[in-house]
């Protein structure tokens, strides 16, 4: 992933640049979801 980031911030390629930032955005969830739902096997959580 580190590689992809690299070859996209070196292009002025503003299509390839959104689709970066687009795929930046659902890994970022992805990672929080897959926290969240760790923490919710494992017991680590809180009800409001």
């Amino acid at each position: 992933m580190k590689e992809f980031e690299k070859n996209i911030k070196q292009k002025e390629n503003f299509n390839e640049w959104d689709d970066y930032i687009e795929w930046k955005a659902y890994n970022d969830f992805y990672s929080q979801i897959t926290k969240m739902i760790n923490d919710i096997k494992s017991g680590n959580f809180q009800i409001a």
